[in-house]
């Protein structure tokens, strides 16, 4: 049964996937459960690091396009801390917001698997952004 739900939530992503990408509109971040960190982060997937459907960290590239990862921690006894709510079609809402204070500084949003706010971080960063 597990199996057949995971399917089916792989399914619904890539049919919410295809439809923005015709529509040319942003596509979801992709949520994977994994065991131990990526060396290196797929673009548009976020993954959560832990065990037994408990993450403990948040781990994905980072939307400035740099190239480098943010890690979140997830653990209500460490701070700063994120929550992730997992809806059924394989994307995430994340919350509060992540606000970069150091590097590209931006500041965003991730919603239903959707970024929101770093449009204006875009445009600064690609003005000041050192190789």
């Amino acid at each position: 049964m597990a199996h057949i739900k995971q399917l089916v939530r792989g399914l619904a992503y890539w049919v919410r996937y295809a439809s923005r990408r015709l529509q040319r509109k942003p596509v979801p971040f992709k949520t994977l459960i994994v065991d131990d960190q990526p060396d290196i982060c797929n673009r548009n997937v976020l993954y959560l690091l832990g065990v037994n459907q408990r993450p403990w960290a948040a781990v994905f590239e980072r939307p400035c396009g740099c190239g480098s990862q943010i890690q979140l921690n997830l653990l209500s006894e460490g701070s700063p801390c994120w929550q992730v709510k997992q809806h059924w079609d394989s994307t995430i809402t994340l919350y509060p917001s992540v606000f970069r204070k150091v590097g590209c500084r931006s500041h965003f949003w991730i919603r239903n698997g959707l970024l929101l706010g770093l449009e204006e971080e875009k445009s600064n960063v690609s003005k000041n952004h050192m190789p």
